[in-house]
């Protein structure tokens, strides 16, 4: 019998014991190695087919463990589902259903939906902790036709809500492909560059660019080669913000992510510039900076300096020239100053 079906039944099996404990024991001291399904219940069974309801239930009403960690601990197929509570009276006060120590919940086939919540006072799908991807949508071969959908109306708040350890260029949310929205709110704007030529670019440093090369790995959309900007350059797109390195995803499925790195970005590297936003930048030794001030590339090639003035006719107006933004207060002692980046 171990090697088989422990309780294998074609109608419904109720457990509904007064017994505050468990109501039907399978497996431990008496069959501790069972190979196949302890309870298999064949799809011709006509309504609930297996029932464990009692309210004098302390302990756990359904409970599997799996000897081995690559076992499945409880398996749906064609379209049998689970339901946790009766949806009138039952209130469950804990856990409604939970997997622990390397067991599955494997739904292979579901004529409507898969797993259903149907309403939850806490989470209503929590995953505290996974070596792997907290949830995957997709297996490489098959996929839903929407990977994650929200119908209308939508929620009464926010619909993503994603927050990560280190914000600092580890991403709430990263993709190769495009994003649409209606409106994007945000306090700062960030392009992925490469570096071109022949100097290596650090955070401060104002650039331009110059061309375009190959796509992130993933992506269709084709890179900018910035530089360091020169005084000579009128093509100011933005200011380096860190160096970008292509790190693989845990899973070993060959998946990269973009993360960011301390030190300098060589050239070839990726590198993130702030085109739109509030950003430290490198000024030029010796020049006063004071906040309201627009800036514009300096003599030494990366950093920035104030746009100079000029007297016309009793009017001070300032010099022509490519402007990087506006000064939002004086230099620090490291020679760095807080700018609203905003090349024009």
């Amino acid at each position: 019998m171990g090697h088989n079906h422990v309780l294998e039944t074609h109608a419904a099996t109720r457990v509904s014991d007064s017994s505050p404990m468990a109501g039907t024991v399978i497996g431990d001291d008496d069959i501790p190695h069972s190979r196949r399904a302890i309870i298999k219940v064949q799809p011709s069974a006509s309504f609930d087919s297996l029932i464990a309801r009692d309210p004098q239930v302390s302990q756990g009403g359904f409970r599997i463990t799996t000897v081995h960690p690559a076992a499945i601990g409880f398996s749906l197929r064609s379209a049998m589902r689970i339901s946790v509570g009766d949806g009138e009276t039952t209130q469950l006060r804990g856990d409604s259903f939970t997997v622990r120590e390397g067991d599955d919940v494997a739904v292979a086939v579901a004529v409507n939906h898969g797993l259903e919540v149907g309403n939850a006072q806490g989470d209503g799908v929590r995953v505290t902790d996974a070596d792997g991807d907290g949830i995957q949508i997709g297996d490489g071969t098959l996929f839903p036709t929407t990977g994650l959908r929200i119908p209308s109306p939508g929620t009464p708040g926010d619909a993503l809500l994603p927050n990560t350890s280190d914000a600092n260029g580890q991403w709430a949310l990263f993709t190769t492909d495009d994003i649409q929205a209606g409106n994007i709110f945000a306090s700062a704007q960030t392009l992925v560059a490469v570096v071109g030529g022949d100097q290596a670019l650090a955070p401060g440093d104002v650039v331009a660019a110059f061309g375009t090369t190959n796509p992130i790995p993933g992506s269709h959309n084709r890179l900018a080669q910035v530089h360091l900007a020169g005084v000579d350059q009128a093509n100011i797109v933005g200011v380096v913000s860190g160096r970008m390195v292509l790190v693989p995803l845990p899973g070993g499925e060959g998946e990269q992510d973009l993360r960011s790195v301390a030190g300098p970005a060589h050239p070839g590297d990726y590198v993130a510039i702030t085109v739109l936003g509030v950003a430290q930048v490198k000024v030029q030794a010796g020049g006063a900076i004071r906040a309201g001030q627009r800036l514009t590339v300096a003599d030494t090639s990366g950093h920035a300096r104030a746009l100079r003035t000029v007297e016309i006719e009793g009017v001070e107006v300032d010099e022509s020239g490519p402007m990087l933004g506006t000064a939002l207060d004086a230099a620090d002692k490291n020679g760095m100053v807080w700018v609203l980046v905003n090349p024009q």
